[in-house]
């Protein structure tokens, strides 16, 4: 596998995100639901091998681009093909479990290259769903679903982020494009749920002693509440402070491998620890290294 080195200074552009983060969390909201939409169509042979690329607008007009699950296979068919970096699924494991009363299929795919380089990627998919008149049933291609994902993650992690990022850029003005709006993200946002079925409390707002890191700008220095948004801010400048431009890669295992979540979320007790584990230096390994997980 080639190192992650930036291909040009405006493609290195392209992977520093400037964008809030509560948008990108709309963005990848809508982005992770539309594809499950094409992973079934591609399962009923019915969905466009062009559909390589999201384009998502925010509710102030900024572009978030990204691979759908089908650009994803397509990037690593590119690899295979032009640099020989053999990348498979090596192992698939799955198995349902209830979070918050909810059945979910859960899947963990492993992808390898053929210098033994490995990541790892996790998935969930609701096994009922709600169709558009309200009624609720069983999704047939839910298990499918998940695995596709858990598959799509794995494989995400095994190419460097400068040339995703200059294939999305050509497969957008090649018009390999799917269009999503910020009402997409509206529409299809469900309150995000931890891999291991803990039940988060959302009624009361979490406290911590008065005055407990109020200099990192998420306590209230008056009542003691904790601002979650404003944790997770910190935790990604602290991720971004440590392992630079790839820090939501790092992130993303270390919320795999440490906590069992696929998901940008933990219950408040978590997120604090993990921000402290970060500030004091415990994840450095992660950045250490170049995809691969132990």
């Amino acid at each position: 596998m080639e190192a992650r080195e930036p291909i040009t200074e405006e493609v290195e552009a392209m992977v520093v995100n400037t964008v809030p983060e509560e948008e990108m969390e709309k963005a990848i909201v809508a982005m992770d639901y539309k594809d499950a939409e094409l992973i079934e169509a591609s399962l009923k042979g019915m969905v466009s091998p062009n559909k390589l690329v999201y384009r998502f607008t925010t509710s102030g007009g900024e572009e978030i681009k990204g691979l759908t699950v089908l650009g994803v296979r397509e990037v690593v068919r590119w690899l295979n093909e032009n640099k020989g970096t053999n990348i498979i699924i090596k192992e698939v494991t799955w198995g349902k479990e209830t979070i918050n009363g909810e059945e979910y299929f859960v899947a963990i795919a492993v992808a390898e290259d053929a210098n033994g380089n490995k990541w790892w990627g996790a998935a969930t998919q609701p096994i009922l769903i709600t169709t558009k008149d309200g009624t609720r049933r069983v999704d047939p291609f839910a298990l499918q679903k998940t695995i596709s994902k858990a598959q799509r993650n794995a494989l995400r992690g095994m190419f460097p982020e400068p040339l995703a990022a200059e294939l999305v850029d050509r497969w957008a003005q090649e018009g390999k494009v799917v269009e999503l709006q910020a009402r997409d993200a509206e529409e299809t946002q469900q309150p995000a749920k931890p891999l291991t079925g803990e039940v988060v409390q959302t009624e009361k707002p979490h406290q911590t002693e008065k005055g407990n890191g109020n200099s990192n700008g998420f306590v209230n220095p008056e009542t003691g509440e904790i601002n979650e948004r404003e944790l997770w801010r910190a935790i990604y400048r602290e991720a971004r402070n440590r392992f630079g431009d790839y820090f939501r890669d790092v992130l993303k295992q270390i919320l795999l491998k440490e906590y069992r979540t696929d998901r940008f979320t933990l219950p408040v007790d978590q997120a604090l620890e993990l921000y402290r584990l970060l500030k004091e230096g415990e994840f450095d390994h992660y950045g250490s290294l170049e995809n691969t997980v132990i």
